[in-house]
């Protein structure tokens, strides 16, 4: 999974170069409690630069 999910923000975050120094995955299980549910993860991506605001 990390290895598919490098090249997906790879090509995603590629126009952006060096200037993209950490990117973050949050993953979480919103039908924690529901086992039935195949479709129950949710991911945030947060990605940080060096540049001043």
């Amino acid at each position: 999974m990390a290895e598919h999910l490098q090249t997906v923000l790879k090509a995603a975050l590629g126009r952006f170069g060096e200037r993209i120094t950490r990117v973050e995955a949050h993953l979480s299980d919103v039908n924690r409690l529901s086992r039935t549910a195949a479709d129950g993860i949710h991911c945030t991506l947060e990605a940080s630069d060096d540049m001043p605001a």
